[in-house]
């Protein structure tokens, strides 16, 4: 019998975020498997739940928009109409238009909106202190009505009656927080793994019971594998020393010495990936995109137990994407204890359509050749 955990979505409806014009789906479970077709909109409607979870967190928009645009940060610093760009690939159709709006609610009642907005700037007194105010121009009114002013372009996000804006002009630009201070959020892309990342994740919960969990599921790939530990050592470029940086190295049983993770192939690595970020979402919510990639489909039904396992153990709620008809498969015959959903979306006349199936009915449909990939 599947448990119930809280979950931390328990529905969505999204408007006007890139590709979706318009999403509403009734309910999620605790592990929810995203599949469709090419260009449907998988990968966006993780990027949207990332974004309603850090309730519009501008570290998190920065880094959508950038990992999508292959941008770095360095170029925002010096580049408005660049920053511009950035931001106006959240809006549908690339526009960024007086008065367009994105929203975000669920079935928590919280909702996230984020518009293009113009403001300008007015001296308050205050105890004999000046100081500049922020003011936004309403959409009732014009920019052209107040054309005797300086007027500056952002991006305005509200949450749940907090507000903040984010600026065009680098000297305005403002982070609330930065993404390292959500501690239950992660989001784990299809690139390759990150010994920083890795590193970082695995300090968080090292000398816990959470190493062994990591350490079982390297052992679905290695099943000799002893103990993991992130070791410094030098990173050479070209013929130079550049510096140091950490990373994973294994131990065997029956085996002296420690030996790199990175020799053992891409597979391991994104196992490592996979599971660092599993163990950080404690009461939280974990996002990864091509759950499948580098990983033998032999091995997924083994990677999906012990990602169940940790769901469950953890309370942590899950949302990925896959192209892979294995990985379909895989979670529809490994996923127990916890209330798993297949969601595939599908365009159609009307527009974008989520269509749920449990993992029971998935299961069912795979045993008798019906495609629900």
């Amino acid at each position: 019998m599947a448990t119930d955990l809280a979950l931390y979505i328990p529905s969505i409806e999204i408007s006007c975020f890139k590709s979706l014009k318009h999403l509403k789906i009734d309910s999620f479970g605790s592990i929810n498997l995203l599949t469709g077709d090419n260009n449907v909109g998988k990968s966006t409607l993780l990027e949207a739940l990332f974004v309603y979870v850090s309730e519009g967190n501008s570290d998190v928009l920065l880094r959508i928009a950038g990992e999508r645009m292959n941008c770095f940060g360095v170029r925002l610093e010096y580049d408005d109409e660049y920053t511009k760009k950035i931001f106006a690939s959240f809006f549908t159709d690339w526009k960024l238009a007086f008065g367009n709006s994105i929203f975000i609610t669920s079935g928590t009642g919280k909702s996230l909106q984020i518009d293009f907005v113009y403001y300008y700037e007015t001296e308050v007194q205050d105890e004999g202190e000046t100081y500049l105010r922020r003011k936004l121009i309403d959409t009732e009114q014009k920019p052209n009505d107040v054309s005797d002013i300086e007027k500056f372009e952002a991006i305005r996000v509200k949450y749940e009656g907090e507000e903040q804006l984010i600026s065009f002009d680098r000297a305005r630009v403002r982070l609330r927080k930065s993404q390292s201070d959500m501690k239950n959020i992660q989001f784990i892309r299809t690139s390759s793994y990150s010994d920083e990342v890795n590193a970082r994740l695995w300090d968080k919960i090292a000398l816990t019971d959470l190493e062994v969990e990591v350490i079982n599921a390297l052992r679905i790939i290695e099943p000799d594998i002893k103990g993991i530990a992130f070791l410094e050592e030098p990173v050479k470029s070209s013929l130079q020393l550049s510096g140091r940086r950490r990373a994973a190295y294994i131990t065997y049983c029956g085996k002296e010495g420690r030996f790199p993770l990175s020799v053992m192939g891409d597979g391991m690595n994104r196992i490592l990936s996979l599971i660092l970020g599993l163990v950080n979402c404690k009461d939280g919510v974990c996002f990864i995109d091509e759950i499948e990639n580098g990983v033998y489909y032999r091995r997924q039904p083994a990677l999906w137990k012990i990602i169940s396992h940790l769901v469950e153990k953890l309370h942590i709620q899950l949302f990925a994407t896959t192209h892979s008809n294995d990985c379909v498969k895989s979670f529809a015959e490994s996923v127990t204890g916890i209330t798993a959903k297949l969601i595939r979306l599908e365009r159609r006349e009307k527009g974008l359509k989520a269509v749920d199936y449990t993992a029971e009915e998935v299961s069912i449909a795979a045993n008798n050749d019906i495609e629900v990939r």
